[in-house]
């Protein structure tokens, strides 16, 4: 599972990707099928696993669950702010 993830990081169009060939879109189904199979691997690999492996699967699913909600997946805004403070204020250009 880690090797899916550090090869989707390097495949991504995100600021860190290398290869950069899949989309943002693609990147969060990727994601979601990874982190349903990590849940999943405890139950699909019941027998001859110790409950601690389990435990290491079932966490890591939830730390890639919080990762997953916590990233935006739309594309960065392009408009630009406008300056704050005094000089903008009183239309002088920092």
């Amino acid at each position: 599972m880690a090797g899916a993830l550090a090869g989707l990081a390097l495949c991504s169009r995100g600021p860190l990707g290398l290869v950069r060939v899949v989309g943002r879109r693609a990147h969060q189904v990727i994601d979601l099928a990874i982190l349903a199979g990590l849940a999943a691997l405890p139950v699909l690999v019941a027998s001859g696993r110790s409950v601690t492996s389990a435990l290491v699967a079932e966490v890591g699913a939830v730390a890639l669950a919080r990762l997953d909600w916590a990233t935006r997946y739309a594309a960065p805004s392009t408009h630009h702010v406008a300056p704050q403070g005094r000089a903008a204020r009183d239309g002088q250009t920092p």
